[in-house]
């Protein structure tokens, strides 16, 4: 035995180092290659809130490297991801990483390839404020790309290295932002190669063109250099104390019901990441003078941010200034309670469940074949996804009982005399939408008025307009919230966010009059909240709750006969024009409404807006504000100047006529609007006929002629179009473009430069459309690259008659024409890229109409009731009706 010993003791002496040196090479090379990290990350450089460790150095190089021989091994399974490829050169990336963060600023050339594509030239850099983004293994780019080369519509976007538990945070966040109607970044997980190495997993993200807006989606063409001026605003009204007066202006500027919805995002993912010195993105809309928040790097559902199970959760994010100043508009906690209530009922929790499935089911096997990968180990990276699906489910679980629970205090002293106000107090996390208060029978009020109690005089709001009666219960809309005070707290590591928002009793009198006070025999809040009656409440003023509640409603005023406008003129109230009014407008004026508009004029005695000089135009008739929603425009004549429509829904004009508008370029102008038009006539505009950014229109048998421009034109809108003729317009008969959808019938195009062109992701189905001397009758395109798509049009049972030698026109690999049972000239081969299915020199249809195109059901069921509608065998359009 011995013996034996001492010839295995013999074997290891003499051919052991075969083993121990590689160990001793691969120890010497993982030691080394931690040790010289530790230096440059743990002890050169500031990397707070990480911390750099020679264990933890050591720990992951080696865990690394054995991840790397194991995928080596065995090679895992295609992933469904897009694949990128950079192509640096080694020299260059060096550079890049020769002294991070501060040598990853400075752009470098690279070569971009994304799967099989034409690879594309590019400006790179690091990105990343953290070491996570420039000190691990995987890191973090910023990609430029030239004009012409986008990336679907991005030229500026980032490929993040998702981390820990961050690996899906922002991408469900940006998802739940989305289904919220919020603006966010185009986000998706790609696979990237950097000089033919395996990088994994990235997020690519979309990267904002400007503070202001995004490059698709907010911009509507409207943005101006001196834009800032409202932020400059916004600044000051958040800085300062507010009062009445800064409040109701503050609220003026805010999207109220964009940032509800924002702060339901917060809560939902419980993410102070938006916070006092970054990560707030704002959208000024030009033409609703209102912000819109952008949903921006909200590291949803992050593991230090969410409170321990069991916890409570944050119901009222507020982690700047500005999220304070919201919290001090009872218009705003009332929005955010409806939207809160509006998802749960829509099913806004099963649908971010599925979303997180569906992301999931994407990614899982792509980060399990991610060799740079953190953490590397399968277990801590499969237990911190578990960790993280947990907290997702937990927290929309949790809201939803947080917001359902009934932990109200709502109390009222009945009055004790008939002139006495009634006395309310709220402590609810959730304000009061609606007071019911149920009176004896035949008892009514004259009047409401409203006092909140303050310590330099009450603030009184008066109701009139806002209450109604049903039967004998007075139904009174007003939002009565909690006020809201800061409680510190010590929540280390988060050091900056140690507070709590807390709710406060906060009291209020309801002065009922022209009827006794005691007739009042219960209260009801919204939601069927009782309030409970108590004998005698104190008066305890309010400091920073306001109510900006709207002007009160005026009578609406009628105007009728000949009425002079010499100057900016704004009617604040509804308005009844009656008919045979006539508004006489000074050169450059704006006749502006801000309230709903009635104008009913006649055959026989039109209303007529006609400017005041022969030779000089008015510029506009506007109508502005939700306040002018269901407005009626029948029988009217605008000679001279135009009409606007902007942030209006409801909006009928019919029987109307454009003469010669000249004033503001448009005759027709919507933005942010939902208008019918019936039965129109423009004549001789400046520019075109309609345009409309961002709207819904439809329009039916309506007749342009020698607008300057378009007769249609269409920015990101949608649009249902019947019966319309345009004739002799200078540029296009009718332009869609920059993602429009729009279905037309019975259109007829007659000696425009262009018939219709559909360009930037755009898309347009046309049915018994007429086509007649065009230069080019159909145009579809790519022009603005930052939409990353073409136009594409079809046509069914149309007539194309182009000027001779002329033909349609495919502009870009991703435009397309399709033409099917149409009437065409002969020969008809000779159009390139165009496509044709039974088309001929007939007047009689061929085919059976197909269905409405998928993608166009979006227009609604009048769209689709249009399309299938009888239209016998004709080919060409009827015209107007």
């Amino acid at each position: 035995m011995r013996r034996a010993v001492h010839r295995v003791a013999r074997a290891l002496w003499r051919f052991g180092w075969i083993v121990a040196l590689p160990f001793a090479v691969v120890s010497i090379w993982a030691f080394t290659t931690a040790l010289d990290h530790f230096r440059r990350f743990g002890i050169e450089r500031i990397t707070t809130p990480y911390v750099v460790s020679l264990s933890g150095a050591l720990r992951e190089t080696a865990e690394r490297a054995a991840r790397r021989l194991r995928l080596a091994v065995t090679p895992p399974a295609p992933t469904p991801l897009r694949r990128l490829r950079l192509t640096v050169g080694s020299e260059i990336l060096a550079r890049l990483d020769a002294d991070p963060p501060y040598s990853g600023r400075i752009a470098v050339p690279a070569m971009l390839t994304i799967d099989d594509d034409t690879p594309r030239t590019i400006e790179l850099r690091r990105r990343g404020d953290t070491y996570g983004h420039w000190g691990r293994a995987k890191r973090s780019f910023r990609v430029r790309t030239a004009q012409d080369q986008r990336v679907g519509g991005m030229r500026t976007f980032h490929l993040i290295a998702p981390e820990l538990d961050a690996q899906l945070e922002n991408a469900l966040g940006y998802r739940l932002a989305r289904r919220l109607g919020l603006l966010a970044p185009h986000s998706e997980f790609v696979r990237l190669e950097v000089d033919g190495e395996d990088h994994g997993v990235f997020e690519l993200t979309e990267l904002f063109a400007n503070a202001g807006t995004w490059d698709v989606g907010a911009d509507d063409g409207a943005a101006r250099a001196d834009a800032i001026a409202p932020l400059r605003e916004l600044v000051d009204l958040v800085s300062r104390p507010l009062d009445a007066a800064r409040a109701e202006r503050l609220a003026g500027m805010l999207d109220l019901p964009a940032f509800a919805r924002f702060s339901l995002v917060e809560q939902l993912t419980q993410s102070n990441h938006v916070d006092h010195f970054h990560n707030w993105k704002l959208h000024w809309d030009p033409w609703r003078r209102r912000f819109e928040p952008i949903v921006w790097d909200v590291n949803g559902w992050e593991r230090s941010m969410c409170p321990p199970e069991g916890e409570p959760l944050d119901l009222h994010p507020t982690f700047s200034p500005l999220h304070a100043r919201l919290h001090s508009l009872a218009p705003f906690l009332a929005e955010r309670d409806a939207a809160i209530a509006a998802f749960f009922l829509a099913g806004g929790e099963d649908a971010l469940l599925a979303d997180l499935d569906a992301l999931r089911a994407a990614t899982d096997a792509a980060f399990a074949a991610d060799p740079l990968r953190t953490p590397c180990r399968d277990d801590d990276w499969s237990r911190a996804t578990a960790e993280f699906v947990a907290r997702v489910h937990r927290t929309a679980g949790t809201l939803a009982l947080s917001w359902s629970e009934r932990s109200d205090a709502l109390l009222w002293q009945p009055a004790q005399a008939a002139d006495d106000p009634l006395l309310l107090r709220v402590v609810s996390v959730r304000p009061v939408r609606t007071l019911r208060l149920d009176l004896r029978a035949g008892v009514r009020p004259d009047a409401i008025v409203l006092v909140v109690p303050r310590e330099g005089g009450d603030e009184v709001v008066d109701l009139t307009g806002r209450w109604r009666h049903e039967d004998d219960t007075l139904v009174i809309d007003v939002a009565l919230a909690s006020e809201h005070t800061t409680a510190l707290e010590f929540r280390p590591p988060e050091l900056l966010r140690n507070h709590r928002r807390l709710i406060l009793p906060t009291n209020y009198e309801l002065r009922l009059r022209g009827m006794d006070a005691r007739a009042v025999r219960t209260i009801t809040g919204s939601d069927g909240r009782d309030f409970e009656e108590y004998p005698k409440l104190p008066r305890v003023p309010v400091r920073d709750l306001f109510l900006v509640s709207p002007a009160p409603a005026l009578a609406p005023r009628s105007l009728s006969g000949s009425i002079a406008i010499d100057g900016p003129t704004k009617f604040a109230e509804s308005v009844a024009i009656a008919p045979g009014t006539t508004f006489t407008i000074a050169p450059n004026a704006t006749l502006e409404f801000r309230g709903r508009v009635e104008a009913l004029g006649t055959r026989d005695a039109p209303i007529r807006f006609v400017r005041a000089a022969a030779d000089a135009p008015f510029r506009a008739v506007l109508l502005a504000g939700r306040a002018c929603d269901g407005s009626r425009l029948q029988g009217c004549s605008f000679e001279g100047g135009s009409i606007w429509v902007h942030d209006v829904r409801g909006v009928v004009l019919s029987d109307c006529a454009s003469l010669g508008a000249s004033g503001s370029d448009d005759a027709l102008h919507f933005v942010h609007a939902a208008a019918h038009v019936e039965r129109l006539r423009v004549e001789d505009a400046a520019g075109d006929g309609v345009d409309a950014d961002a709207s819904e229109v439809r329009i039916d048998d309506a007749t342009f002629v020698r607008c300057g421009n378009d007769g249609i034109d269409l920015m990101q809108s949608r649009a249902v179009l019947r019966g319309v003729r345009c004739e002799d317009c200078g540029d296009k008969g009718m332009s869609i473009g920059e993602a429009s959808l729009v279905m037309a019938i019975d259109v007829f195009v007659e000696r425009c430069a262009v018939g219709v062109e559909v360009r930037d992701g755009s898309r347009a189905a046309l049915r018994n459309a007429e086509l007649r001397a065009c230069a080019v009758p159909l145009r579809a395109a790519e022009k603005d690259l930052r939409y990353g798509d073409g136009g594409r049009i079809e046509a069914h049972r149309s007539i194309l008659h182009p000027k001779a030698g002329s033909a349609p026109v495919v502009d870009g690999t991703r435009s397309e024409i399709a033409l099917s049972d149409c009437l065409v000239p002969a020969p008809s081969g000779a159009w390139p890229r165009v496509e044709l299915a039974d088309c001929d020199d007939g007047a009689v249809a061929r085919r059976p109409l197909p269905p409405l195109p998928d993608a166009l059901r979006v227009l609604g069921e009048v769209a689709a009731a249009q399309w299938a509608e009888a239209a016998g065998e004709r080919r060409g359009a009827r015209g107007p009706r």
